[in-house]
């Protein structure tokens, strides 16, 4: 689901609220059956850690600029019960299963911006959510990165079944 609109429209609000990150001041949100503008801020930290995960616009706000891809999907799994992550691939399998095998054990700083940002996105899939909230995850990226990133998109729900949920 793509949400358009221009600036100051609410995109970024409608994202926050399902997310939990914000509660509405009337009404219900739902998300897989449970209205997560009603429930206790301990179980919306487990909702956010394992079923519904968030890509924030521009990559460096969802990277340690110090470590490398696969440290910070390691990082982005931690809130995960162990067993949860026993489940899911390894990091360098993630990362070569979405396309940045080449990027494995590279540091950050020597990546280009739409590399980093597939790094980001690999980051915040890895956790296995059903759910991804994404602000503008083509915003300053080259056609090429742009549309590398609009592929990965694709990837995540055709075959993880992640419903993608973006702004543009």
């Amino acid at each position: 689901v793509a949400l358009l609109g221009p600036s100051g429209s609410g995109k970024s609000t409608l994202l926050s609220l399902f997310g939990g990150v914000l509660r509405p001041s009337a009404g219900k949100v739902l998300v897989g059956g449970t209205d997560i503008s009603r429930i206790k801020e301990a179980e919306l930290g487990r909702l956010r850690s394992g079923t519904v995960a968030s890509l924030l616009q521009g990559a460096a706000r969802n990277l340690l600029p110090y470590a490398t891809p696969e440290e910070n999907v390691v990082f982005a799994r931690k809130a995960l019960s162990a067993a949860a992550r026993r489940r899911l691939p390894a990091p360098e399998a993630l990362l070569d299963a979405l396309g940045m095998g080449d990027l494995i054990g590279r540091p950050l700083a020597g990546m280009s911006g739409g590399e980093k940002q597939r790094v980001a996105f690999a980051a915040a899939v890895s956790s296995g959510a059903g759910l991804l909230l994404a602000d503008e995850p083509t915003s300053q990226l080259s056609h090429d990165d742009r549309d590398a990133m609009v592929e990965l998109i694709h990837v995540v729900n055709r075959e993880f079944g992640t419903t993608v949920v973006l702004v543009t």
